[in-house]
């Protein structure tokens, strides 16, 4: 298989029968990165310290394991939250993790000193680290996006701010654009939203070919389980 020139990650949870399926599928697939989490349902939250342990050991020498954290549905996050968010980190570190998705809203902005405080303690802990979802919630994006930078967080996770809308990346182009200019290297993007391997050739024609990476999630699944096959098929798509 060809190196693809767009990594690809792939968002994934599972119960104690299903997670190792799920993430042996991701890997033989060719996926770049696994984004771990657990309430799929509610668009993901922190999986079980068991959950961390499992993929730690599943895809060792594989993969990169990126532990989602999210304690809530919701983005606000307190300084109690920061405490055991920490020992999260800790713990997905010390198991080999190599990065963390985190952020926390106060109202329709970022909490800038929570994720200051977040991003230095992955930091030091060695941690690559993703703002997630709640970046679609901002009202200011160009603004905010320029505070994760200054923060030195490594990726930016969006679907162009149509998650709610229930539309796909494809609809988010033109903040996703935005995106991607603005972050000038200095960040990667990471482009969600319902990616689907026939998605790749109109984000590849908006978007160029660098500087942004692919995560799937319902777009690689089979029955309700990640399927090797389409995981395959949009790492090849992104080649």
């Amino acid at each position: 298989m060809s190196v693809p020139l767009l990594s690809v990650e792939i968002c994934l949870g599972g119960s104690r029968p299903v997670l190792p399926a799920n993430l042996a599928a991701a890997r033989a697939g060719g996926a770049a990165r696994v984004e771990l989490c657990s309430g799929l349902a509610v668009g993901g939250l922190t999986p079980a310290r068991w959950q961390v342990e499992a993929a730690a050991g599943l895809l060792h020498g594989g993969p990169e394991l990126v532990v989602l954290l999210r304690p809530r549905p919701d983005f606000r996050l307190g300084p109690r939250d920061v405490e055991s968010l920490a020992r999260r980190m800790s713990h997905a570190a010390l198991l080999g993790a190599g990065g963390v998705a985190l952020g926390a809203l106060r109202g329709k902005e970022l909490d800038r000193p929570v994720m200051a405080a977040l991003v230095r303690i992955a930091h030091e802990l060695g941690l690559r680290v993703t703002c997630h979802r709640a970046f679609d919630g901002v009202e200011d994006r160009q603004g905010a996006q320029e505070m994760l930078i200054d923060l030195g967080m490594d990726r930016l996770l969006t679907s162009g701010c149509v998650w709610e809308s229930g539309g796909s990346a494809l609809d988010g182009m033109p903040v996703l654009r935005q995106a991607l200019v603005a972050a000038a290297g200095r960040m990667e993007l990471v482009v969600a939203g319902r990616l689907h391997p026939g998605m790749v050739p109109d984000l590849q024609q908006a978007l160029g070919g660098r500087g942004y990476s692919l995560h799937a999630c319902s777009g690689v699944l089979r029955r309700r389980r990640v399927d090797e096959a389409r995981v395959r098929q949009l790492v090849l798509a992104a080649s």
